[in-house]
């Protein structure tokens, strides 16, 4: 178990530049003022990419509690009194009872991976769907889709729970990921799911649309794509990729965070807090479906991410 402590930071960001001459044009910082400050020094915290709901009052997260090898879903309000809050309920559902990724669609709805024992010794890769509002598996989650193991890399007597969780604005397109098998795009709008690898990529989320989609490869280049495009095109090199819904892409390098348009084609390139401390790494940074706020991380001597 990874016992680790780790702070979140939620950053509310006001693109009303505050000019510094002495500072490169290219990498001024817009006025950002941190908006709050927790730590949770009870759970340690597995979710490559987090989300933040459409009111921008809680991270969702995936993390182990201390003293625990069951992984669940953490909710926590952007309130100094607030506490944390446990979501899911391991052993709700027969099978796995490890959950390490999740997203949120544009109506807060929850979704994440579970296995489910089936018949003949084989398991069902199920799509939970989960009320925003559940508490310690109440009400509890449903499913809301299943596919098959051998459709991500999996014989039909195995599987694992996802490591990285990716949904669209309307809940019906997903990237999962898996460190064992790699990254695909699933897709259940039409009558027959549309199942897809991503080859090369050590990270991958879905934009808004569920068409689009963004990727880093083992050079951390970042690439978006979709079955709409006859090759991927690269847009920079960095890590931690995540959508708004403004048709953007944040990602981090060199410890600057920076938001990739697609209309534009331009990046603009900030400065991490100056008042946080170990904030320069902006681990898991991941925008807000409003593209107002960023959540991310702070490093920990301890992380092995």
């Amino acid at each position: 178990m990874r016992v680790a402590v780790f702070a979140f930071i939620l950053i509310s960001i006001s693109f009303l530049c505050c000019i510094k001459p002495e500072e490169p044009a290219d990498i001024l910082y817009p006025y950002l003022e941190v908006a709050y400050r927790f730590s949770d020094p009870d759970v340690a915290v597995f979710s490559k990419q987090m989300a933040i709901n459409a009111s921008n009052s809680a991270v969702f997260f995936a993390g182990e509690p201390a003293n625990s090898y069951e992984a669940h879903i953490y909710r926590r309000p952007l309130s100094y009194s607030a506490e944390i809050e446990q979501v899911t309920l391991a052993g709700g559902f027969s099978g796995q009872r490890n959950v390490y990724a999740l997203g949120l669609d544009d109506a807060d709805v929850i979704y994440y991976q579970l296995l489910i024992e089936s018949g003949n010794d084989s398991v069902l890769h199920a799509i939970m769907q989960a009320d925003p509002a559940m508490l310690f598996g109440s009400p509890p989650p449903q499913v809301k889709y299943g596919f098959n193991g051998t459709d991500v890399g999996f014989d039909p007597f195995k599987g694992a729970p996802a490591d990285f969780f990716s949904v669209s604005s309307d809940g019906r397109v997903f990237i999962i990921g898996w460190s064992k098998t790699g990254y695909y795009y699933l897709n259940f709008r039409d009558r027959e799911p549309v199942v897809l690898p991503i080859p090369n990529a050590v990270e991958a989320v879905i934009g808004p649309d569920g068409f689009i989609y963004a990727y880093v490869d083992g050079s951390s280049n970042i690439y978006i794509n979709s079955l709409l495009l006859n090759e991927p095109q690269l847009i920079g090199n960095g890590r931690y990729i995540s959508f708004n819904g403004n048709e953007e892409i944040g990602f981090v390098k060199n410890s600057l965070f920076h938001i990739y348009s697609m209309v534009t084609g331009e990046t603009r390139s900030f400065y991490p807090p100056k008042n946080v401390a170990n904030s320069d790494y902006l681990m898991n940074a991941t925008l807000s479906q409003d593209g107002a706020s960023v959540a991310f991380r702070i490093f920990d001597s301890a992380d092995s991410d």
